[in-house]
This record gives structure tokens, sequence and C-alpha cells, in this order.
């Protein structure tokens, strides 16, 4: 069963699902869309998804969550976040499509991460190990309007291995971590930045 707290007007509400099915990666669709219902009934101001969802170590989203997630922005979620890939995934601004040009209101966006990727993990592989903390800056103009939202640039952490046999991890921040390599083996931070190169391309940051 999901867990969820929810409130009524100008409360947040955060929906955390169960994991996907094995061997899918699609979770249903209908705890979500339920969800957001409630939501809406308890006009609730920003309405966020955290979704277990997606298969592991792929770098794109599957065709079929993305397909999902335009169904949940369309159904009123403002910021839908992902996990389960391991790896990071691209952030997508979702737009709606209003009736008319002349409409008086502008239309509704909605954020979609699909993966962050891991914030903290002994996983083997450069991909693994590395994580993006995004930034969200939520207003709120006047009390009982829909919240607005707004990015900031991301910070990239990395779990870079340390200590005898490489068991231990220390957690950086990439920056860091890359200046540091860059000092004691440049040829090991180029090999890095290299292998690293398609993840930050398709999360649109670029070192």
């Amino acid at each position: 069963m999901p867990r969820s707290t929810s409130g009524k007007a100008g409360a947040q509400t955060t929906q955390l699902f169960p994991a996907s099915p094995a061997g899918t990666g699609i979770p249903d669709a209908s705890q979500a869309l339920s969800a957001l219902k409630r939501m809406e009934e308890d006009s609730v101001n920003l309405r966020v998804l955290y979704l277990h969802w997606g298969y592991e170590f792929e770098i794109y989203p599957d065709p079929a969550i993305i397909r999902l997630a335009h169904e949940l922005a369309g159904a009123g979620a403002d910021l839908i976040i992902g996990s389960h890939p391991h790896v990071i995934q691209p952030i997508e601004i979702w737009e709606e499509k209003l009736p008319g040009a002349d409409s008086p209101r502008k239309p509704r966006r909605t954020l979609i991460a699909y993966s962050l990727g891991n914030f903290t993990t002994t996983m083997y592989a450069p991909e693994h190990r590395l994580g993006m903390v995004l930034p969200v800056r939520i207003t709120v103009k006047e009390p009982g309007e829909r919240a607005g939202w707004q990015i900031d640039k991301p910070l990239f952490v990395y779990n870079y291995p340390s200590g005898l046999a490489a068991r231990n991890r220390r957690l950086l921040l990439y920056n860091d971590l890359f200046e540091e390599l860059r000092e004691e083996s440049p040829a090991k931070a180029v090999r890095l930045s290299k292998r690293l190169e398609r993840v930050f391309r398709l999360a649109g940051h670029t070192f």
C-alpha cells in the first residue's frame, strides 16, 4: 500500500509509491492518479509525486515511462521525481496545452526528473557512483493559488572509492573531486570526465 501525507488548502503533499513489479519497471498509474485526485479535492497547492520506476542502469527513460510521466503531469502533478535506475536520467519540463492561443491564463508546467541517480552507494561503475542534487525553489504569490516552482543549477555528487581495497567511499561534490584528481592524476581525471560525458550531456549539464 502507498504511504501518503495530505492536507487541506495551502498544504503540500508528497506521495510515495511501492516498488514497481519485478521485471517491468513501469508502475501502475492508478494509485498516482487517485492521489492527484485527492490533492485536487483538498486544494493542495503543490502536487508532488515520488515514483519508484524505470529500468536499472539505463541513462534514458523508457518511452512507456515518458508517456506515464506526461499522463501524470496532465492530471495535475507539479513535480515528478523518479528513482530506481541507479543512474542519472534527463530532466524534462512538461507544459500544458491550452485550448486556445488567446487563453487568459498561462499554461501550467511540470518538472519531471526521471532519475536523480544514486546519492550514496557502493556500486562499482562511475555512472552508478554519480548522483544529482536538484534545487527547486517554490513560490506562492497569493493564498489559495497554485504554487510555482523554479529549478536552480544542479549539483552533482560522486562516491569515490577509498581505503583498503577501496571498500570505503568518500561522498564529494563532483567538481571538487575533479579538481582533486586533476592535481593528483590528470590522466585519471580525463578518463573519468570522458566516461561521464554522455550522462552530463543528457542531464543538460556540461563540465
